[in-house]
């Protein structure tokens, strides 16, 4: 069913973590997870397992519920013990099914969008953690019973632990496993283990720091640096006072001594990626707004997302009362007017002179009228595509003169991205400069564009509200002034699109622009300076 409607399924995917939609998300997000742990209890007391515990503790003042379903790891079936780990998973999963067939089943209504939102949370959130080897969530317990290796995050560290003690300082310890193959599982586990926790946390930081860049910096260093500290503490303990290490203890400082000395300058080396992403909207290069030439009720409307016009085209009709009636009044003093100038031209020449210079006034203000009324009538500015027409949607409504209506386009495709000066320092792009483009929430296939233009000044002022975190972008911005904490540089792509069936005007892409590869101390070096920047900014 997805896939029959996949444009329209896939359309709401760029506002779905927009503001307005969070409670929603979080609602849902506590009662599947709950759901998710009855699957669990219900499965364990199905193979005759006892449940002695369900309930629920507080993580950022969200509600996560838990259930004590430890007497499966006591069943002698492992298949039962696999059946138990993918009961909340499977759970969930008929819950998927329940909401598809209410989004197929509804309009465009409140129901419809959070249907779709139960898809999504119990699919994709649901599939992306849950079936995680390397977290202990479902997925781990899955793996251990799949490999069959009770207690598999305890022996991948143990022997990670060994393995850095043989190659490093020497020491024969006693193998975790008999079976060398098994080794280098339990290592490879281990270290993939160590690696996917230190960069989910760093991540966390990460995006700590787009929203609150202080305290997103400050957790992220003070991470790093209590680790690297704690790390340092427990090995000088173990090469000096440990028993084990006696035999080697010269080699162990010496290899130590390096590890602590030269393992940050190794760290900040590493070599990163030159290639920096830019979100943009997808648009034409010409863009006509159409805003209101009178002040009336919108009466009637001509054309539709979608439609080609010519310049000069009626839009839409304004009706305005005070005028037309206006107008009436006027038709008959101009009438009124002229019969008398007729009489008085044959009866009395200064009476006729008089009518004569009144009616030359009635008719001024009859012209005006008239101008008046045929702006009621909005045509395009010019020949193109509506590309938007959200003021042109209610029907008798007040519509104000100047009021933005329509938004008709023309020319070749191209993305209106932005980016902070801290991307534009690294892949420092220029006009003709090549670049990859991907659609979000599309499948298809990857676009390339040209720098066509690119602005010599950035601007704190976001435009384009999909980008924002109002409109499930990842700008944070005011929602009074749509203004950023930092200046953004507009670079305009054009898109070199074979088949351009694909594009929509207002899709949200993905630029990556090529650069210089750099290491990671100058990365962040410049992410540092760029920080310090805006605290003096912000003072």
């Amino acid at each position: 069913m997805i896939t029959a409607r996949w444009e329209e399924f896939r359309d709401p995917l760029g506002t779905m973590l927009a503001l307005r939609n969070l409670p929603i998300l979080w609602t849902l997000l506590v009662m599947l997870k709950l759901g998710h742990e009855f699957g669990h209890a219900y499965a364990c007391k199905h193979f005759g397992g006892k449940v002695p515990e369900m309930g629920a503790y507080f993580i950022l003042f969200t509600p996560c519920a838990y259930v004590d379903a430890s007497a499966a790891w006591g069943f002698t079936n492992r298949g039962h013990r696999i059946v138990v780990s993918l009961a909340g998973m499977y759970f969930e999963s008929i819950l998927a099914l329940i909401a598809l067939t209410v989004w197929c089943l509804t309009g465009t209504t409140v129901i419809h969008s959070i249907a779709h939102y139960v898809v999504i949370l119990a699919t994709v959130v649901t599939v992306g953690f849950n079936i995680n080897p390397l977290m202990r969530y479902d997925g781990y317990y899955l793996f251990s019973d799949l490999v069959n290796v009770p207690n598999l995050r305890a022996l991948a560290s143990a022997q990670t632990l060994a393995s850095c003690k043989r190659f490093l300082f020497g020491i024969q310890t006693q193998p975790v496993v008999a079976s060398s193959s098994g080794r280098w599982g339990l290592f490879a586990f281990g270290t993939a283990s160590s690696l996917y926790k230190i960069s989910l946390l760093l991540g966390i930081c990460v995006v700590v720091a787009l929203k609150i860049p202080a305290v997103g910096l400050a957790i992220g260093l003070s991470y790093v640096v209590a680790t690297f500290w704690k790390l340092s503490v427990q090995l000088v303990r173990y090469v000096v006072w440990s028993d084990e290490v006696a035999p080697v203890r010269r080699r162990a400082i010496l290899v130590s001594s390096l590890l602590v000395a030269l393992g940050p300058l190794a760290l900040l080396g590493l070599p990163t990626p030159g290639s920096v992403q830019s979100v943009g909207v997808v648009g034409r290069y010409n863009d006509s707004i159409v805003r209101a030439t009178g002040t009336g009720f919108l009466q009637q409307r001509f054309v539709q997302v979608g439609d080609h016009v010519q310049l000069g085209t009626v839009l839409c009709e304004l009706e305005n009362i005070d005028v037309t009636s206006s107008i009436r009044r006027k038709d008959a003093e101009v009438s009124q007017l002229r019969v008398q100038l007729l009489k008085e031209t044959r009866a009395d020449r200064w009476a006729a002179a008089v009518t004569e210079q009144r009616l030359d006034q009635a008719q001024q203000e009859h012209e005006r009228l008239n101008t008046l009324q045929s702006a009621l009538a909005i045509r395009s500015p010019a020949a193109g595509c509506i590309t938007q027409a959200e003021g042109l949607e209610d029907l008798g409504r007040l519509v104000r003169k100047g009021e933005r209506l329509a938004q008709v386009s023309t020319g070749p495709w191209v993305l209106n991205a932005v980016a902070t000066e801290g991307a534009l320092s690294v892949s420092m792009p220029k006009v003709g400069d090549q670049v990859e483009i991907r659609l979000v929430g599309h499948a298809g296939p990857m676009f390339h564009g040209t720098v066509c233009n690119l602005a010599k000044a950035g601007s704190r002022k976001i435009d384009q509200a999909s980008l924002t975190h109002l409109g499930g972008g990842s700008i944070a911005v005011s929602e009074t002034t749509m203004e950023a904490k930092q200046p953004f540089f507009r670079i305009t792509i054009a898109i070199a699109a074979a088949d351009e069936s694909a594009l929509r005007h207002g899709m949200t892409a993905l630029a990556t622009f090529p650069g210089r590869r750099t290491s990671l101390g100058i990365h962040l070096h410049r992410r540092v300076l760029q920080f310090l920047n805006g605290l003096r900014l912000a003072d």
